[in-house]
């Protein structure tokens, strides 16, 4: 989510909370209702200047205004797949998931046993004291 989307849900969720109107805000701001809707809708950016006076009508620090809900996924896969939207592509994001690991695991197989198979050559080529 950008940081627009992260100011909008937050300006209408407090919004809700305090049982104010848009059209109450859009007053208190001095722009016109449809303004505030394209506002609120994120069709248009809320500037600095009236990120502030939103904060001070609606009695909350700005900070409120700008923090996300979101955690932060330590997995980038789980962090991605919360954006896919149909369980179709889900699904093969999962296959190709499982698929990706088969073949590292495969990858590193065959890479320790070559690793052992010249470390036995090694040996063997030594001569016997």
């Amino acid at each position: 989510m950008d940081i627009n989307q992260t100011i909008v849900r937050n300006i209408s969720e407090i919004l809700k909370a305090k049982h104010r109107r848009q059209s109450e805000l859009a007053e208190a701001l001095g722009v016109s209702p449809q303004t505030m809707s394209k506002m609120l809708s994120g069709a248009r950016t809320v500037n600095a200047a009236e990120l502030k006076m939103i904060s001070d009508y609606l009695d909350v620090p700005v900070g409120d205004l700008l923090r996300s809900s979101e955690k932060a996924d330590a997995n980038p896969m789980h962090a991605f797949m919360g954006k896919v939207r149909t369980d179709e592509a889900r699904k093969a994001i999962q296959l190709a998931d499982r698929i990706i690991n088969v073949y590292l695991f495969q990858s590193h197989a065959r890479e320790a046993a070559l690793r052992q198979m010249t470390e036995r050559s090694i040996a063997n080529e030594q001569p016997a004291d």
